[in-house]
C-alpha cells in the first residue's frame, strides 16, 4: 500500500506486511522519504497479539506488551517510546500505560491513560451503553471483509464492500 500527493504523483508512503502460516501479520516495514521502519509482531497461541516494536532508521522506537484476562480480554497496554519514528502508539515519543476495565457483559467501561508509566492517571474516560433491543450493525465499503459466519442470510464474500460489525446500534 502506497501513498502519492495526486497533483505531482510524488512518493509520501508505503507500507507493506509478511504473514506468517497462521495468517497473521509477522512483519511490517513503512518505508518513507525519510523515514523507514521495521515492526515485527508476536501472536499468543489463542492468536490475540503479544507484542509488537517497531524499529525506525533514525533510532526511534516503540514497543508495546500487552496482557489480557482470562476471557481473553484485553486488561492493559504498556508502552515504551522513544523519538518521533513511525509508531502503532497513540501517544508518539512518551512512555504510557492504557488500562481497559469491563462491565458485567464484557463491555469495556473505562479506559485510563497513565502517561509516563508512573502510577498516576493522566487521562481516562467511561463508556456508557444503553439497554434495548438492537439490530446488528452493517457497514458498506469498497473491499470490506465480513466477519466469517457461516449463514444462509450472509452469502457475501470478501471484498464485496460487506462488512457486520460485532456490536448493535439501537
Amino acid at each position: 500500500m502506497g501513498n502519492f500527493i495526486t497533483s505531482s504523483d510524488q512518493f509520501i508512503n508505503s507500507q507493506s506486511f509478511t504473514y506468517g502460516s497462521n495468517g497473521l501479520p509477522n512483519t511490517s516495514t513503512f518505508s518513507s522519504s525519510g523515514l523507514n521502519a521495521t515492526t515485527p509482531f508476536a501472536w499468543r497461541s489463542d492468536g490475540q497479539l503479544d507484542t509488537l516494536d517497531s524499529q525506525s532508521d533514525n533510532g526511534a522506537f516503540s514497543k508495546v506488551v500487552i496482557d489480557y484476562n482470562a476471557k481473553v480480554l484485553q486488561l492493559s497496554q504498556t508502552w515504551t517510546n522513544s523519538g518521533n519514528g513511525f509508531s502503532y502508539s497513540e501517544v508518539i515519543g512518551r512512555d504510557y500505560t492504557r488500562n481497559t476495565s469491563y462491565d458485567a457483559q464484557n463491555r469495556p467501561a473505562a479506559v485510563s491513560f497513565d502517561l509516563d508509566s508512573d502510577g498516576n492517571v493522566d487521562a481516562s474516560f467511561t463508556l456508557t451503553w444503553e439497554s434495548m433491543p438492537c439490530i446488528p450493525t452493517i457497514l458498506w465499503a469498497p473491499n470490506g471483509f465480513p466477519n466469517f459466519v457461516k449463514e444462509a442470510a450472509r452469502p457475501f464474500v470478501p471484498g464485496t464492500g460487506f462488512v457486520s460489525m460485532d456490536n448493535c446500534t439501537p
